[in-house]
C-alpha cells in the first residue's frame, strides 16, 4: 500500500484523458441525465467522478480544480482495491486461497500497476466489474465452493450478477463489449 500512496503524492501530470472524463463529470453534474448523449465517452466513469468528487469535497472542505483530480485519484485506488478483491475471489474458486493471495500480491507489486492504480482514468472501475462478472461467472459454472463440499444453490443469481456486472463494465467502457 505504501508504493500507491507515494504514487499519489508524487504525480506529476494528470493523463490526457482525465481532463475529458472531469469535463464530462461537470457536464453531467451541471444538465443531468440529458448530457449523456453530449459526451464523448461512457457515462457511468464521469458518473462515479462526480460522486467522488463530491464526498471529497464534503470530506475534506477543500475546492476548485485539484479537487476533481485528487478525488479521482483516491477513487481510482478504491476500484484498484475491488479489482483485487475480485481477482481474489476467482482465485479462491479457481484453485485456493493461497494461489489466491499470492497472484493478488504479485499483481499489486507490479510497478506500472501501481502508477496505474491512482490514474485518473476509466481502465480500474472498468476492470473492477470486469472481475466482479468473471468470478460471478465461476462460481455459476462451478456450482459449488472452493472446499467442493456446499453446492452452490442458486447458480442462476450468480449467472445474473456476473450479466449485471458485464453491464456495468460496459457503461463504464466499450471495451467490456468483449466479456
Amino acid at each position: 500500500a505504501a508504493p500507491r500512496w507515494r504514487a499519489i503524492w508524487r504525480a506529476v501530470s494528470p493523463p490526457r484523458a482525465a481532463f475529458r472524463y472531469i469535463a464530462a463529470a461537470v457536464s453531467l453534474r451541471a444538465h443531468g441525465p440529458s448530457a449523456v448523449g453530449v459526451i464523448d465517452c461512457h457515462p457511468l466513469y464521469p458518473f462515479t467522478l462526480s460522486l467522488a468528487e463530491r464526498a471529497y469535497s464534503s470530506i475534506t472542505g477543500a475546492e476548485g480544480a485539484m479537487v476533481w483530480y485528487l478525488a479521482g485519484q483516491w477513487w481510482s485506488l478504491l476500484c484498484y482495491l475491488l479489482f483485487l478483491t475480485g481477482a481474489y475471489a476467482a482465485g479462491v474458486q479457481l484453485w485456493n486461497r493461497r494461489v489466491a493471495v499470492l497472484g493478488c500480491a504479485a499483481l499489486a507489486l507490479v510497478p506500472r500497476q501501481i502508477y496505474y492504480s491512482v490514474d485518473l482514468l476509466s481502465d480500474n472501475l472498468h476492470a473492477a466489474f470486469w472481475m466482479a462478472s468473471f468470478a460471478c461467472m465461476i462460481r455459476a459454472w462451478r456450482r459449488q465452493d472452493h472446499d467442493k463440499s456446499k453446492v452452490t444453490r442458486h447458480p442462476t443469481i450468480f449467472a445474473l450478477a456476473a450479466g449485471v456486472f458485464a453491464g456495468l463494465a460496459f457503461w463504464t467502457r466499450m471495451e467490456a463489449i468483449l466479456l
